[in-house]
C-alpha cells in the first residue's frame, strides 16, 4: 500500500511540472493519472474507515455516558458484541486496506473490553498490564496477518505501557523485547519510521530515568516559548519546499501540543481585547514574519500553506480558552491534508495522536468527547465528498 501511495505521488510530481512547463494540460494530465490509480482508491477507502472509527467512538461514547445505567449483562453483551464484530470484519475484508483497518480497529476494541470488563466485575486496575497484554497479542496478529500496521500497533501500545508504569516496573522488561524486535524487523524493512520509533523509544527510556526526569521535565515544560520559532521554521521550510517530511513533523508536534488543555502561548494574564490583540501583533516579530508566509503563500497559488500561517498567527494571538480547539482542528486539517498527498505514516501519527489527546483531556465528559469525534468525521466525510465531486467535475471537462 505504502510503495503504490509513493509510486503515484511520484507520477503525479512529475505531471506538474510537466503542466508547468507547458508540455502537459490539466485534462491530459488527470486522465493518465485516472490509468495509473488504484481503481478502489486506497487514500479515499483509508479515509472513509477513519471517518467511520471517528462514528463508532462517538456512539461508543454515548453509550458510556448512560453506562451506570446499564445492567452488567447488557454492558457485557455490547463489549463481547462490539469484540466479535470487529474480529468478523477482519476475517471478512477482502483487500488489504480494510483488514489492516479492521484489525487495528478490534484491537482498540480489545484494550477496551479489559478495562471495561474488570471495571464491571471489581478485577483490579492495572492499566500498565493491559496494555502489556494487548500489545503482545497485537504482536501476534501482525505476525498472522504479515501486516507492518498492526505491528507498528503493538509497538505503540508498548510504548504507552512503558511511559504509564515507568515508576512500576523495571525498565529492562518486556518493552526491551519489543524494542529487540522492532531493531531486527527495521533490519530488513529498512522503515524511516521504525528508526524514528526506535529513537523515540531510547528517548523516552532516558526521559523517565529517574536522574534526568526532573531535569528534563522542567526543560520542555515552557514549551509555549519555543511554539513561534518551530512554526515559523517549518513555514519557512515548508514556502522553500526543503525538508517537507521534517517540517510537517513540526507542526504535527506544535498542533498537537497546543491542542491539549492548559496550554497558552501567551504565558501571561490580561483581558483580550482588540486593541491588546492589536498590540501583541505589533511587538511580537513572528507576527510579521508569519503575516509575510502568508502573502507570499497566497501569491503563489499556495493556499493551504497560506491557511497554516494563518492559523499560526491566530494561536499566537488568542488566549488559552480558544488555542486548545483551533489547534485541534487545524491539526485534524493536516491530517487529512498529509494522508491525500501520499505521507501515509505522518498523516495516520497526527490523527491518531490526536484522537487519543481529545480523549485524554475529555474524560468524563462523554458528550463533549462523543461531540469532538463525531465532528471530526463530520469534516472527513465531508472532505471526501468535495473530492469526489471535484472528480466528477474533472471527468465532464
Amino acid at each position: 500500500m505504502i510503495f503504490a501511495l509513493n509510486k503515484f505521488t511520484f507520477l503525479k510530481s512529475e505531471f506538474e511540472k510537466l503542466q508547468a512547463k507547458g508540455l502537459l494540460s490539466k485534462a491530459q494530465s488527470e486522465l493518465l493519472l485516472s490509468a495509473y490509480e488504484d481503481k478502489k482508491d486506497k487514500n479515499t477507502a483509508l479515509l472513509l474507515v477513519l471517518g467511520f472509527v471517528f462514528v463508532a467512538l462517538a456512539l461508543l461514547l454515548l453509550v458510556a455516558y448512560n453506562w451506570q445505567e446499564l445492567s452488567n449483562l447488557i454492558k457485557t453483551s455490547l463489549l463481547l458484541a462490539l469484540l466479535l464484530c470487529s474480529q468478523l470484519g477482519v476475517y471478512l475484508s477482502k483487500t488489504k486496506a480494510f483488514i489492516n483497518a479492521f484489525a487495528i480497529l478490534s484491537n482498540f476494541v480489545l484494550l477496551a473490553n479489559l478495562a471495561l470488563l474488570s471495571q464491571i466485575y471489581h478485577l483490579g486496575d492495572n492499566t500498565p498490564l493491559a496494555f502489556l497484554s494487548v500489545a503482545l497479542l497485537t504482536l501476534l496478529q501482525a505476525w498472522a496477518l504479515k501486516s507492518f500496521l498492526v505491528f507498528i500497533q503493538s509497538l505503540a501500545f508498548a510504548l504507552v505501557y512503558f511511559c504509564l508504569g515507568f515508576d512500576e516496573f523495571d525498565f529492562s522488561s518486556f518493552f526491551i523485547i519489543f524494542v529487540l524486535i522492532s531493531f531486527a524487523v527495521n533490519a530488513f524493512k529498512n522503515s524511516k519510521f521504525l528508526a524514528f520509533f526506535n529513537f523515540f523509544s531510547l528517548c523516552a527510556y532516558v526521559y523517565f530515568s529517574p536522574v534526568l526526569l526532573d531535569g528534563l521535565s522542567a526543560y520542555f515544560g515552557s514549551f509555549y516559548i519555543y511554539f513561534p520559532y518551530l512554526t515559523c521554521f517549518a513555514l519557512v521550510f515548508l514556502s522553500l519546499k526543503s525538508h517537507e517530511n521534517l517540517a510537517f513533523f513540526m507542526l504535527i508536534l506544535v498542533f498537537l501540543a497546543s491542542s491539549m488543555e492548559g496550554f497558552d502561548l501567551a504565558n501571561f494574564d490580561f483581558v483580550y481585547t482588540f486593541d491588546t490583540i492589536v498590540r501583541i501583533f505589533k511587538e511580537n516579530l513572528f507576527c510579521w514574519l508569519l503575516s509575510f508566509l502568508l502573502i507570499l503563500n497566497l501569491l503563489l497559488k499556495r493556499y493551504f500553506l497560506a491557511f497554516l500561517a494563518l492559523v499560526v498567527l491566530i494561536l499566537l494571538c488568542m488566549p488559552s480558552a480558544f488555542v486548545t480547539l483551533i489547534a485541534s482542528f487545524a491539526s485534524l486539517v493536516l491530517g487529512v491534508y498529509l494522508l491525500t498527498k501520499g505521507h501515509l505514516w505522518l498523516g495516520l501519527f497526527d490523527i491518531l495522536a490526536l484522537a487519543f489527546i481529545r480523549y485524554v483531556d475529555l474524560i468524563g465528559d462523554y458528550l463533549g468527547a462523543s461531540a469532538i469525534f463525531l465532528l471530526f468525521a463530520l469534516v472527513i466525510f465531508a472532505f471526501l465528498g468535495l473530492k469526489k465531486l471535484k472528480q466528477n467535475k474533472g471527468r465532464i471537462l
